[in-house]
């Protein structure tokens, strides 16, 4: 559904994202993860288009994208939400949903139910006329997600969506992604850095350090990778006797 070949980013001198490539299969959940100042955000930039790449290739469903503005790769499925809350904060819940469905007139909207199932399933129903500012963090996160449901996506892409939410919030967020792909089927790309989270979440991970491709493959195999392993947790062992190796199965 998604293929990213041999994609680079620079910023002046800088190389943000240094040739990678990997590909997210349809109705697939697929981490994208990596310590801080990996590349993972500026990735997604560059696939949503919000950053123009400066080399390589990104195909949705076999058509080239990585030519075109925004508003259009949005238009033809790709969908995401942001690190960092983007809500219309002077808009009710309501309208910031609206906003994502105008963009889609002239399209061919399927499933008009979709937004109303999800709007019970992400618990907006009672916050509708309130404005985003007035809901808990949790609340606002979810938002994000059903707003980027309104485009119907064939790729959904979370940046950090369990950020800032407690336990039982993320365990209602795994439960909510099931439901979403099961209820909408589309490939989702997910940031995270709950490794618990998203090694149960995902049937593949891509791993990225210093802009770089590091490994792709099952969960099983990022967390016996050593590179892996290296780049998350140095290389030692812990002053409770147990190797870094085992602290990131364990953990994850």
């Amino acid at each position: 559904m998604l293929e990213v070949r041999n994609v680079s980013k620079n910023f002046g001198g800088v190389q943000a994202v240094q040739s990678v490539s990997f590909t997210v299969g349809d109705n697939e959940i697929h981490g994208l993860i990596g310590p801080n100042g990996a590349g993972k955000t500026t990735m997604l930039n560059l696939i949503s288009g919000l950053l123009s790449i400066s080399g390589g290739e990104i195909e949705l469903d076999g058509t080239p994208v990585h030519g075109l503005p925004a508003e259009q790769r949005a238009r033809m499925g790709i969908a995401r939400t942001f690190q960092n809350l983007r809500l219309f904060r002077n808009l009710s819940v309501r309208r910031n949903i609206e906003v994502a469905e105008i963009r889609m007139r002239g399209s061919k909207v399927a499933d008009p139910a979709l937004l109303s199932d999800a709007i019970d399933r992400f618990g907006l129903r009672g916050v509708m006329e309130h404005t985003p500012d007035s809901l808990p963090y949790g609340q606002m996160r979810r938002l994000e997600i059903v707003r980027a449901l309104a485009l119907r996506p064939k790729v959904l892409m979370l940046d950090e969506p369990a950020a800032g939410m407690n336990h039982a919030e993320t365990d209602q967020l795994f439960e909510n992604l099931t439901w979403l792909r099961a209820r909408h089927p589309c490939s989702i790309v997910l940031i995270e850095h709950d490794l618990k989270f998203i090694m149960s979440a995902c049937e593949k991970l891509t791993v990225m350090n210093m802009g770089r491709l590091l490994a792709t493959g099952e969960p099983a195999e990022i967390s016996s990778n050593e590179e892996v392993i290296k780049a998350y947790l140095g290389q030692g062992t812990h002053s409770n006797g147990r190797t870094k190796n085992e602290k990131l199965e364990t953990d994850a």
